[in-house]
């Protein structure tokens, strides 16, 4: 018998039963924190609800995610050190986000019960438009709504230097809140601080600003300033919200 064969052949087999199986999955190593709060829910009239289940809190950017109890608790666990923004979400309600929530390890990080989230109304804007500028470079933004009820509703006036796409996120140069008046499907805001606009954002004459409407949630928020690229935010835009209409900087 060839015994170099034979030598070869055995060689080979321990190199099959010991070959590399590749590169191994990310190894989490510690130390780990917690995140935990409570989060409510509330109507559309602005009254909160009982079951508070549901919600779904996430880490923004990574897999990390839990659902809320009916008294809207929360927890998030074996969370590495680092600094997140959490999310706040439920099908129906505007979505919310929670900046900065620094976890160091080892240690629980409670977030509160601050975070209320807002039913979605059942409410639509049929058309804004603009007109204007007057003698004295007044705006007038003019609309309608196609539902009004008793209460008094607000809105936010999202206003960009870029034509606003429908998205989950919207981008704001500035965002201000307007009141609709109860029982009124119309409305009528005056825009006269166009001078100090055009100082704060370094506006020239003739530039174009763009603008749509969004219906604001009667409890909860749907806006925030996002501390890490120092943009204003506004969540679930595509929801009631407006046509684009623009103006010209007099």
């Amino acid at each position: 018998m060839n015994y170099s064969f034979v030598v070869l052949v055995f060689l080979l087999f321990l190199l099959g039963c010991n070959s590399d199986p590749g590169p191994a999955g990310p190894e989490r190593t510690g130390p780990f924190g917690e995140i935990v709060g409570k989060a409510s829910l509330y109507s559309d009239n602005g009254i909160g609800l009982q079951d508070n289940s549901g919600i779904t809190v996430s880490l923004e950017g990574n897999s990390y995610s839990t659902l809320t109890k009916s008294d809207g608790s929360w927890k998030l666990t074996e969370i590495p050190a680092g600094v997140y923004t959490l999310v706040f979400s439920k099908t129906g309600f505007f979505t919310i986000k929670d900046y900065e929530v620094h976890v160091v390890g080892n240690d629980t990080v409670n977030r509160g019960s601050y975070n209320f989230i807002g039913q979605i109304p059942n409410v639509t804007f049929k058309h804004i438009s603009i007109t204007g500028p007057d003698s004295n470079n007044y705006f007038n933004i003019n609309g309608n709504i196609s539902l009004a009820d008793s209460l008094l509703r607000s809105a936010y006036i999202i206003y960009n230097k870029e034509p606003i796409s429908v998205s989950s996120t919207i981008i704001s140069l500035m965002t201000v809140y307007h009141i609709i008046q109860p029982n009124s499907t119309s409305f009528s805001w005056r825009l006269d601080y166009i001078d100090s606009f055009k100082k704060e954002y370094n506006l020239s004459p003739g530039s174009k600003i763009y603008l749509r409407v969004l219906l604001r949630p009667r409890a909860g928020r749907a806006i925030s300033y996002n501390p890490f690229n120092g943009n204003v935010e506004i969540y679930n835009g595509q929801n009631a919200l407006s046509n684009l209409d623009s103006l010209i900087v007099p």
